[in-house]
This record gives structure tokens, C-alpha cells and sequence, in this order.
């Protein structure tokens, strides 16, 4: 039985059809970002190959975090949305309070964490979905998406932001080595992503092979499935019982793939501290390497140099800290004190153009650096 409050959030769905008939602005896919042309494409806030999707994206939740969800949508400043959503969006903030206050008085208040089913929440998604279709500046956008995200459907938060994959990819379990397995298009956000699994095996090229974790890794392995392949097939609950199963029958093997987890299969880097200064060096990898680059850069250039003759980086002691947090969300990092600057090799594949920095020291005609 619908209660009251439920009831006003299928009467604000059903009216989206005629807000968007309503008014002229130009709108485009909330997915994709790809312009809409027809009427059902206004009414949805996608277009017909995007809205296709709805039955992966809206069949997969988590529990809803009402505490963050809330918070994220009373962030949004409703000034700054697109005048026909203003009002919707009030009407939302109204439902989104109620169902969080009824959640919190069912809750454990000795805990004071509470969840309930992501399908509590879908007619509010399927709202700030189609209210993404307007022009949204991106600050506001980024705690929409959150807010999503925090009721339920981390898929289609990636989605939104774009930074998940809407292909087909296969989540199984193999029983014989206790791994989950994951086949499925290239996606650099989820590549980044699963790299920071402890034991994860990942392709060496991000459009090809498989990624495989162990068995006592399942949750953050079907966690990052989730969010960023989450048109995949195969079920998680089944999956997670046949990984717990697993894990509780061979606790040796899981032994064993704890240890092999604590050895870190990243790409090396080097910082070997010198009396001012730092030196430091990295393989290269295309994935993340230019990003690691840029944010080197950031360091104002009077206290950085490049050496491209060994390639190398020497950057003021000062900074040590801010460069070991660049370097430790991609690499393993080894720390060395004294005046050793063997650099750690490149990739086979990378061959730099020699070159130098200009004066300015912001002219680097080093391809890869």
C-alpha cells in the first residue's frame, strides 16, 4: 500500500512529461550528453539507445545511505539549476527528508547507521535523471550524481558522470582457483579502480583480457563491477555465496592469496631524498602516467626541474609529501636516502623524444613528459 508521500512522488513523475513539453530549453541525454531531438526523449531526459539501458542500470542497487544521500541533495543550490527543475527539485528535497526521517526512526539510533533498499528510492532517481538532461553547471551536477549514487545506484552515478561503461561485461566465479573473474569493455575509471585491489590481476592493455581477484577480495571486486560495468550479467548474490563458501572451505588457499595480495604488482617509482631536494623517476604507463606528469607540474617551477637525458624528476625537499601522494595512487613507491639517482626503467614501449625545458621551464618538447 503507497503511502501518502509515495503517492505525490508518482503524481511529480508523471507531470515531468508536461514540464518538458512546456518549455524551450535545450536539453541533452543525461547519459550520453548527445543532444535531444523528439518528444519522448524530452519527457525520459535520454535519448532511445541510452533509455535501453534502464533495465541493467535500475536492476542492480546497494542499500541507500539515506544520512549521505540527504546531505548531498540539501547542497544543491536550487538557484543555480535550470529554472524548470527548481520546483521539481523542491518537491524532491521534500520526499527525500521524509523518507530519511522515516528510515531514522526504524533505525538503530545506538548505531545511528541506518539503510533501506535501493528501490525505495528509484521514482527519486528516475527524477535528478531526467533533471540532468537541463543545463546544470558542474558543481551542482557532481552532488546530484552523489546523491544518486547514495540512494542505491552507484551504476548509474558512473554513468552520469561519465565515467562508466554502459557494454556488456560477464561477472563469474571460477571454483577451481577462487577468484572472481570480470570480462568486459575497456574503461579507464574502473581500470584505475581495480588496480587498487589488493591480489587483483589486471590486463595489460585496458581494452583486452580479463580482470581476476581472489576470493576474499569479492566485495571490492563486485563493488567496482557495479559502479563502473554495470550493464554486467550474472548475479551478484549467488556469486558473493559461492566466494564465502569458497573462502570458508580452503582458508589455507586464502592464506596464500592474502600473502600474494600484500606484494604490490604496480608499475615501481623511486624517490631517493638528497640534502634539498628530492630525485625522482617512474616507469611510464599511458593510463596515468600523463595525469601523474600534470600534477608534478602544479609544483611551482622554480622548484622543479626535468632531466630528460635520464628522466628524472628533482623537485625541492619542500614538496616530498605532496609528490609521494601523486606518485602512491598509481605506483610502488620505493624511498631512498643518499645520493643515488638510478633512474627506474621506462616501459619497453616508450621511446621520449629528447628535448628540453625552455627557460619558463613550461616548454618541455619531451613527447612524454
Amino acid at each position: 500500500m503507497k503511502t501518502t508521500t509515495d503517492s505525490r512522488l508518482y503524481k511529480l513523475v508523471a507531470s515531468l512529461g508536461g514540464l518538458s513539453r512546456s518549455h524551450n530549453e535545450k536539453r541533452k541525454c543525461s547519459r550520453c550528453g548527445l543532444g535531444l531531438e523528439d518528444p519522448a526523449s524530452f519527457e525520459r531526459g535520454q535519448g532511445p539507445v541510452c533509455a535501453k539501458k534502464d533495465t541493467h542500470l535500475f536492476a542492480k542497487t546497494i542499500p541507500a545511505n539515506f544520512p549521505m544521500a540527504t546531505m548531498n541533495a540539501m547542497s544543491v543550490n536550487v538557484e543555480l539549476l535550470a529554472e524548470t527543475v527548481r520546483p521539481v527539485w523542491r518537491s524532491v528535497i521534500e520526499l527525500l527528508t521524509f523518507k530519511s526521517s522515516r528510515a531514522l526512526a526504524a533505525a538503530n539510533l545506538d548505531t545511528l547507521v541506518f539503510h533501506a533498499s535501493g528501490e525505495d528510492c528509484r521514482l527519486i532517481v528516475k527524477v535528478i535523471d531526467w533533471m540532468l538532461s537541463f543545463e546544470t553547471r558542474g558543481d551542482q551536477k557532481n552532488l546530484l550524481i552523489q546523491t544518486v549514487k547514495n540512494l542505491g545506484y552507484p551504476g548509474l552515478a558512473g554513468v552520469l558522470a561519465g565515467q562508466s561503461s554502459t557494454g556488456e561485461a560477464v561477472l563469474a566465479f571460477d571454483d577451481v582457483k577462487g577468484v572472481l573473474t570480470l570480462k568486459g569493455s575497456s574503461n579507464k575509471a574502473g581500470f584505475l579502480a581495480m588496480r587498487k585491489i589488493p591480489g587483483i590481476v589486471v590486463p595489460r592493455y585496458r581494452s583486452q583480457g580479463v580482470y581476476e581477484a581472489p576470493a576474499s577480495q569479492h566485495e571490492k571486486f563486485i563493488a567496482a563491477v557495479m559502479e563502473f560495468w554495470p550493464c554486467f550479467s550474472g548475479e551478484v548474490e549467488a556469486i558473493t555465496a559461492k566466494a564465502n563458501a569458497w573462502c570458508a572451505a580452503h582458508p589455507v588457499k586464502v592464506a596464500a592469496q592474502a600473502k600474494a595480495a600484500q606484494v604490490d604488482n604496480r608499475p615501481k617509482a623511486k624517490v631517493v631524498t638528497q640534502a634539498n631536494s628530492i630525485v625522482v623517476s617512474f616507469a611510464w604507463d599511458k593510463s596515468f602516467t600523463p595525469r601523474v606528469v600534470e600534477d608534478i607540474k602544479t609544483i611551482n617551477w622554480k622548484e622543479r626541474s626535468y632531466n630528460p637525458n635520464d628522466r628524472t624528476w628533482k623537485v625541492n625537499l619542500a614538496h616530498k609529501d605532496k609528490v609521494l601522494g601523486i606518485l602512491k595512487a598509481h605506483y610502488a613507491v620505493e624511498e631512498v636516502s643518499g645520493d643515488s639517482t638510478t633512474a627506474t626503467p621506462a616501459a619497453a614501449s616508450y621511446k621520449p623524444y629528447r628535448g628540453s625545458y625552455g627557460r619558463s621551464g613550461r616548454n618541455c618538447n619531451n613527447r612524454a613528459y
